[in-house]
């Protein structure tokens, strides 16, 4: 193996693998980025993950599938299979420009393929 792929697989590791994201985890396929969501919390609140707890009055976990098994559609934007978490410091900046229901996530959805 050469020290690029041994250097690159290692920082992988240490930042996202144990999330699973890393190509070839062993958590599940893939997880591709997808870009930001930013929404109102009642919004957000039909995706939410009832577990993970609210900050800034936002839920901070959220996933597609919440909606999903509730019968309706996640909120446009927000990919069938996404899983994502809060984004605090877009939030905060929305707070702090006197937005005070907006919350913004960003997500990791499953890579196609």
């Amino acid at each position: 193996m050469s020290r690029t792929k041994l250097v690159v697989g290692a920082l992988c590791v240490v930042f996202i693998g144990f999330t699973g994201a890393c190509a070839g985890g062993s958590k599940g396929p893939p997880a591709c980025p997808g870009a930001g969501w930013c929404a109102s919390a009642s919004e957000a609140a039909t995706v939410a993950e009832p577990s993970t707890g609210t900050t800034f009055t936002c839920p901070i976990g959220i996933r597609a599938a919440v909606a999903i098994e509730s019968g309706a559609q996640p909120p446009a934007g927000v990919p069938a299979g996404a899983r994502g978490t809060l984004d605090e410091k877009a939030t905060k900046a929305k707070r702090n420009a006197g937005d005070a229901t907006t919350c913004c996530y960003v997500w990791n959805e499953p890579c196609p393929g």
